[in-house]
C-alpha cells in the first residue's frame, strides 16, 4: 500500500467514525461532494439529500 492510499485510508476511516458533522464543499459548483454519514441526522432526512443524490 503506498503512502497516498494509507493516508487517504485513514482519514476515511476517522471521517466515517467521527461524531461530528463532517461536510466537504466543492468550492466551484457549490455542492457538497462527500458529508459524514450522520450529517443528515440533524438536519434534514437523508445523507443522499445532502449530496443532491435522486436515488
Amino acid at each position: 500500500m503506498s503512502l497516498r492510499s494509507a493516508t487517504e485510508e485513514r482519514y476515511r476511516t476517522i471521517f466515517e467514525h467521527d461524531n461530528d458533522v463532517v461536510m466537504v464543499p466543492d468550492l466551484e459548483t457549490e455542492e457538497f461532494v462527500d458529508v459524514h454519514p450522520r450529517a443528515g441526522e440533524p438536519l434534514i432526512d437523508s445523507r443522499s439529500e445532502l449530496l443532491f443524490d435522486p436515488s
